[in-house]
């Protein structure tokens, strides 16, 4: 009789432990979606820019919703140009600094986290390419973001990151726990996705206490 409760209670505990991983993995997931839409959304912010000449304002009102103050003002100083009328217009260029790189947004594009220095990395391999006027050799370019008045904004473009270097692993292995954590203590709300349904998250933690209950009921049962 106690072999068969002890058995149970291992069935337990391996459900217990199995069901938090899984939902660990697809928080991850969640996350890692969340940031290669804003990285698309910042991108589309700074291409918006080049259809007529902006006043100031209207430029850091486009662009600070995803970037740093001090990343807007070096996108202003590097790529744009002030008219005698006061408005601000891109310049073209060969060579873009300080844009979100062309990503394809695919399969490739990944997301580390450096939970240490709470930074996130987007970034995505480019193969090798000798067209047009600009050739290079295989390398990875990213989008680092980091946590600035209550939300992730964009601080520096890497035109030559090496995921090595970044303290996190890749997207499959990386945990963002700690990320989506901070983003809701910050926030005191519980982030959503876009269909206005909880993130998993909050899934997670009512069917763990679920499990919690029941497993205190269940140990009663056995020390009785």
């Amino acid at each position: 009789r106690m072999g068969q409760r002890c058995l149970q209670f291992l069935v337990v505990m391996l459900l217990i432990f199995g069901f938090v991983n899984i939902a660990s993995a697809e928080e991850a997931e969640v996350f890692d979606t969340q940031m290669i839409e804003f990285t698309k959304e910042a991108a589309e912010a700074q291409l918006s820019l080049s259809d007529k000449g902006y006043s100031y304002e209207e430029v850091k009102e486009k662009l600070l919703p995803y970037f740093t103050e001090s990343f807007v003002n070096q996108f202003i100083t590097i790529n744009m140009m002030k008219d005698s009328d006061g408005l601000y217009y891109v310049m073209g260029t060969d060579f873009p600094i300080y844009y979100i790189p062309f990503y394809l947004y695919e399969e490739e594009t990944w997301v580390m986290t450096d939970t240490e220095l709470g930074e996130v990395a987007v970034y995505e391999y480019f193969p090798a390419s000798t067209d047009g006027p600009v050739g290079y050799d295989n390398h990875y370019e990213a989008v680092i973001y980091t946590w600035e008045n209550n939300q992730w904004k964009v601080k520096e473009i890497n035109p030559q990151f090496n995921p090595n270097q970044f303290e996190a692993v890749a997207k499959e292995n990386v945990s963002t726990v700690d990320a989506v954590e901070k983003s809701e203590q910050d926030n005191h709300q519980t982030a959503e996705v876009e269909d206005g349904e909880p993130v998993i998250v909050e899934k997670a933690q009512s069917l763990i206490q679920m499990f919690v209950s029941f497993f205190t009921r269940f140990l009663n049962g056995i020390f009785k």
